[in-house]
């Protein structure tokens, strides 16, 4: 209902709202600078006025997140996943946003946490410019799996 009730209300362009499901994602990338206030005061009041508590907001990069209130983040997946491979493998997060934050906190110091870009305040261990260098990053790692 929020998903829908934020495309309804706002006619912006640029403004792609993403339903996941659970989860929502409102990106304005792509919509004009003069009008982001005015897109996260509509996600704040659908959610006000929708989620009777029961949801939360959280702000990335050029998103808005809408999910429900509950103690679960991306870190949390992370630790899921990592306790169902074997010991030997090494889990590698890569991720762009301060949505990912909290995975890059989980997997240290075991794992491997990339920020891509040039935020100077991530808590991953290792930084990649742009996807170019993801790819060959990526690129790098599965020649190493071939040997």
């Amino acid at each position: 209902r929020v998903a829908s009730e934020v495309r309804e209300g706002l006619d912006v362009d640029g403004l792609h709202v993403e339903e996941k499901g659970v989860t929502a994602t409102v990106h304005y990338r792509k919509a004009p600078d003069d009008r982001v206030d005015e897109i996260r005061s509509a996600v704040e009041e659908a959610v006000e006025g929708v989620g009777d508590d029961r949801l939360r907001v959280s702000e990335g990069k050029s998103i808005v997140e809408i999910g429900p209130k509950v103690p679960w983040d991306k870190g949390k997946a992370v630790e899921l996943f990592a306790d169902e491979v074997p010991d030997s493998w090494l889990v590698v997060y890569v991720g762009d946003d301060t949505t990912d934050e909290h995975a890059f906190r989980s997997i240290d110091p075991d794992g491997l946490s990339v920020h891509v870009g040039d935020n100077p305040d991530t808590d991953a261990r290792y930084r990649l410019r742009d996807p170019d260098e993801v790819e060959r990053f990526l690129d790098w790692v599965t020649d190493r799996l071939d040997d």
